[in-house]
Formats: structure tokens, sequence, C-alpha cells
């Protein structure tokens, strides 16, 4: 699936582009999913009476993390052939799963998101230790398009050069930022079943959703190499457990497959 050019522009560039990969009946698979993952989100967050968890605003974005727990079917798509074929292509022989969660975005300014490096939430926000970087699947749910606040991404050779920048906490935005200049980077203009494929050293952002309905994606996040803490480095760190996929090119894990 994951060709030798398409291997090469990633690891120069620091992302491709999967357009349409998904089939129909995956990506409606996915949207329902995605929207249990919501509700879920969001009841939990009105019985407690808060409108703000970390990043996620309550009726403005979610970002739900490791609801493969609260919904073990998730793994038949997360351990999936073309999520194997996906990131055994461009991490290697060796890949863990290290993280998953629903981006969902509502219409509001602060739907918006910052320009950040994944692996700059990891070390500045998560504790992480410095580490290689991983691969970043941003699923697309919905086509994406400026108006309803798709990513942007700079290529390496644009900015950073694939190098972890240090990143700040803005209480404004309400999220870490990496990069504050005046690169409007590539904007990810995408059908709903594409995915971008990043390296969490790409600087991205995401924009405004303009529109009246929730822009929905699904970031699922692989690792060839485990890491600790900065203050454990014998603890793992991966926030869906570091769950091992494939070791020496054979799949530790192949569930039922998802209907075509």
């Amino acid at each position: 699936m994951i060709t030798e050019d398409q291997h090469f522009r990633f690891q120069r560039r620091g992302y491709i582009v999967l357009e349409k990969i998904l089939s129909e009946s995956v990506l409606t698979w996915l949207q329902s999913r995605c929207d249990e993952a919501v509700d879920w989100k969001a009841s939990g967050m009105r019985s407690l009476g808060i409108e703000e968890d970390g990043i996620n605003l309550l009726g403005k974005r979610y970002f739900v993390s490791g609801y493969r727990k609260q919904n073990i079917e998730l793994d038949r798509f997360l351990f999936g052939d073309v999520m194997a074929e996906i990131s055994s292509g461009l991490l290697g022989e060796t890949v863990y799963l290290h993280n998953e969660q629903f981006v969902v975005k509502g219409q509001d300014q602060r739907s918006r998101f910052a320009w950040h490096q994944d692996s700059g939430y990891s070390v500045y926000r998560g504790g992480a230790e410095l580490h290689a970087p991983y691969l970043t699947c941003w699923i697309a749910l919905d086509d994406m398009s400026a108006q309803n606040g798709t990513i942007s991404v700079l290529s390496f050779d644009e900015f950073g050069e694939g190098r972890l920048m240090e990143h700040w906490w803005d209480e404004d935005e309400a999220a870490m930022v990496g990069y504050s200049g005046e690169q409007p980077g590539s904007l990810m203009e995408v059908p709903a079943g594409s995915i971008v494929c990043f390296s969490s050293f790409t600087m991205h952002r995401s924009g405004m959703n303009q529109t009246e309905r929730l822009r929905r994606s699904y970031i699922v996040q692989y690792a060839s190499t485990a890491f600790g803490f900065q203050n454990d480095p014998q603890r793992r760190y991966a926030p869906s457990g570091g769950v091992d996929f494939i070791k020496a090119s054979q799949r530790v894990i192949q569930p039922e497959p998802l209907p075509n």
C-alpha cells in the first residue's frame, strides 16, 4: 500500500496524503463510533457541571482519547489490514499503538487549534522523555475544507527541518503552541475517507469550523520505539497503553476484519 516514493516523501517532507483510502462501509462505521465517543464525553462533562476539561470545550471541540477502552470493537480498525499496511510501510518492522482519539469541532472561534507538533504535547505537557518521532494518521471522517477547519501542515523544508521545537501553553488558545510565525502551511482539503499521515515532529494546526455541522476526524498514532516519562524512564509513555501490533514484520494482533 505504501510505495517507495511515498515513504521517501514522508521521510523528506514529514507527511503524505492517502486520498479516499477507506471504503464507504468502514468510513460509515467509524463515523458512528465517533458520534458515540462525543456523546460519551459530552455527557460526562455535563454530569460534572464543567464546560472545559483540558483541551476539551463543551459543545465547541472534543478530544476523546482512548475510547477503545470503552468500545473494544475499535480494535478491528486499529489493528486491521489497512492500518497494518500503513504503519509498517512508514515505520518498519516494529509497530505498537501509541494513542487514538476522536477530534470533533463545532461552530466556534475556539474550535481552532494552534500550530504544534504532536511530540510537543507529549514532551512539554505530557511529561514524556525526548523520543524518536512517531506516526500520526489523521483520518478525515467528513469532507475537509478551510470552512470547516481542516488541518494545515508545514513540511520539514518549510519549518523545523524535522526537529522537535519547544512548546508553551497559551491560555487564550487553551492549547500548546510550538510556532507563532507567518507561514501558512499546506491546507489539507481532502474528501472523507482520506488519511493524512505525518510525523509527530511535523508542525500542524487546524482552523475554525465556520459551518453549522460538526467536523469529525479520528487520530491514530503508532510508534516504532517505546519511550518513557522524564521523571520515570522505565514507565512506558503511551496514552493507549503501548499495545504491541507488529514485531519482526509479523502482526501480533489480527482481529476479525470489518466488512467492506
